[in-house]
């Protein structure tokens, strides 16, 4: 007996050093981990008799006492695939320990309800599925999927860039710089294809075309005169002027052609003869950085990046004076004007819209933020299209200048640099070389663009405001936690959106981060799968 007794006490002392803070009193003990070695708190663990615990401890420990036999049991955890241990023996006389490693289940989303909202009230959804880890799942809403489906013609012209574009009927021409002027066939505008090519003795930047002629901006070459009558055949161009250093863009109006010099100047000639053309004048003193121009009656309006908005008088052609300017927030890279409305696509700060009646003494009726760099625009019946570089096309709602809204966004391949509309159609190029046909069509939802990532939601309940600069005063109160496998949301919605909710999950390796993505929309008044779009919609 003495030797019995000798030999038990080490044992059930070494299982108490396996067990530290686990008291004998209970004969089945255990730790739940993952694979880590991480404890995972409140986990379940259950016994094939039925027996339970609500939870694990802090530490990841359980415990209790149970008759002797033998057992299956189970842990699982929130966010954890569940993982059971089979024929486990328990005797009333010596503790036994049973740990659990358990592997994160997959981030998933199984259904989200309800789907439908009224127009400004709060929205509350519930997503259900797995995989939500407190500490390690994020969670945030995306817009839709940037409207592809309305791109209904591509070309990749296989060029460094393609720059400013002009178009005539069924065809349209593209300062493609280094790769010169690209003519265009859009008669089937799912089917855009190249015509010809006139070839560039520096950079082409810039295109303006009539009837029988395109203007090329060439750069350090100045511009040159093209006979496109026939867009297949271009020939060699019909004159060449070496004006300025580093010219932009070229705008005809009224058998005058305005040319914009980088290095700082808007030089003016006769192209009343396209085959000779005549030098009348130039602004340089009060001119930085020329991009763009536009004429309207006897005032030429110019965005000089830094330098702002230019209001030139070119009432007399050799002797053009500023008289005014508008002070760039950002850099000033185009401008369209409009019953006295000028639109300006001011770089980071978005569209500026201005009324410029008065040319002396310009007032300022609103700004719209948009969430990339706004680099043109144009205005066609009531709403202004603007290139907005990563953020694609966007179409914002002008016909109350003091109160532009959005009313859709294309997502286009590359940066959006040029846009011109003709009709329902718009002609987008980017600074990736490609040329898009878009149906403007239908394009009158107000959407979410933009967004920024929200903090990690963990233990109990966090509010977050998140701010889009999509649209300056527009607030998106989202409350979440995550509890039984659930995530809810409280959404404050001031207008109709058209969202996606994803869901994300980031833990440390040793070496890297790792990014579990799972993307997933609800439409209203019914549950699709994922990557779907979710639509709260006015009731």
């Amino acid at each position: 007996m003495k030797i019995k007794l000798i030999t038990c006490i080490p044992i059930i002392f070494f299982l108490y050093c396996l067990v530290p803070n686990l008291s004998l009193a209970h004969n089945l003990v255990g730790y739940v981990r993952d694979l880590a070695g991480h404890p995972i708190p409140n986990a379940l663990v259950e016994l094939s008799s039925g027996q339970r615990f609500s939870s694990t401890s802090n530490d990841g420990s359980y415990r209790f006492t149970v008759a002797a036999g033998t057992y299956d049991i189970t842990a699982s955890a929130s966010g954890y695939s569940p993982s059971t241990a089979t024929n486990v023996l328990v005797t009333s006389t010596v503790t036994t320990l049973q740990n659990f490693n358990l592997s994160v289940s997959p981030l998933q989303i199984e259904r989200a309800y309800p789907s439908l909202a009224a127009l400004g009230s709060d929205h509350s959804a519930t997503l259900y599925g797995s995989g939500f880890v407190d500490g390690t799942t994020r969670v945030v809403m995306i817009p839709d999927n940037g409207n592809f489906s309305k791109i209904i013609g591509s070309l990749n012209m296989v060029v460094d860039d393609a720059v400013f574009l002009s178009v005539v009927g069924d065809t349209a021409y593209v300062a493609a710089g280094s790769d010169g002027l690209k003519i265009i066939e859009v008669s089937d505008p799912s089917a855009p294809a190249i015509l010809a090519t006139s070839p560039t003795d520096a950079f082409a930047t810039s295109v303006t075309v009539d009837s029988k002629y395109a203007y090329m901006a060439d750069l350090s070459a100045g511009f040159k005169v093209v006979n496109v009558s026939d867009p297949a055949h271009p020939g060699t161009p019909v004159s060449v002027v070496s004006a300025g250093s580093m010219i932009l863009s070229i705008t005809v109006e009224n058998d005058k052609a305005y040319i914009c010099d980088y290095n700082g100047a808007l030089w003016i000639y006769n192209v009343s003869t396209p085959t000779a053309p005549v030098y009348l004048g130039k602004v340089e003193n009060d001119i930085t950085s020329a991009v763009r121009t536009i004429v309207i009656g006897t005032t030429a309006y110019v965005a000089d990046e830094a330098g702002g908005l230019r209001i030139v008088n070119v009432s007399t052609p050799s002797s053009p004076a500023v008289i005014n300017t508008i002070p760039a927030n950002d850099e000033v890279t185009d401008v369209f004007v409009e019953n006295n409305i000028a639109f300006l696509a001011d770089g980071t700060s978005g569209l500026r819209i201005f009324n410029i009646s008065e040319p002396l003494s310009p007032t300022e009726l609103s700004t719209y933020d948009t969430p990339g760099t706004a680099l043109s625009v144009t205005v066609v019946d009531n709403t202004a299209y603007v290139t907005d570089k990563e953020k694609g096309l966007l179409a914002i709602d002008v016909n109350d200048p003091a109160n532009p809204e959005m009313k859709g966004f294309v997502v286009t391949e590359g940066f959006a640099n040029d846009v011109k509309v003709v009709g329902s159609t718009a002609y987008v190029t980017d600074e990736f070389g490609y040329f898009q046909v878009i149906d403007i069509r239908g394009l009158d939802f107000s959407s979410i663009i933009g967004t920024n990532n929200m903090s990690t939601v963990a233990n109990g309940v966090d509010i977050y405001k998140l701010i889009l600069k999509f649209c300056s005063n527009f607030k998106l109160l989202i409350k979440g936690y995550f509890n039984n496998q659930n995530t809810y949301f409280l959404l404050l919605l001031p207008k109709t959106a058209q969202i996606k909710f994803a869901l994300w999950r980031t833990y440390t390796t040793d070496i890297v981060t790792v990014l579990e993505i799972v993307h997933f929309g609800i439409a209203a008044n019914k549950v699709n799968e994922p990557g779907m779009v979710c639509v709260v919609q006015s009731g």
